[in-house]
């Protein structure tokens, strides 16, 4: 359950962060950081899924924070 409501906001988020919406990038920050958070509890379990996942969700944590207020971002 908990992978279905952390994977259905990042949907969200990352529907946002793609139409340019001014909330996408908070948004897509939270949802990552919570399944980065999220993905420990499942480590002694699956870490062969875990590990990888929370390698993701800090690549796409430093994605949307290197982002520029005032840059154009449209390259």
């Amino acid at each position: 359950m908990i992978h279905l409501v952390v994977g259905v906001a990042l949907v969200v988020a990352g529907l946002a962060i793609l139409s340019n919406k001014s909330w996408g990038r908070g948004a897509g920050v939270a949802a990552a950081g919570i399944s980065l958070i999220t993905q420990f509890m499942f480590v002694p379990y699956y870490p062969a899924w875990a590990i990888p996942v929370m390698a993701l969700d800090l690549v796409i944590l430093f994605a949307l924070t290197r982002f520029h207020v005032g840059a154009d971002d449209s390259r």
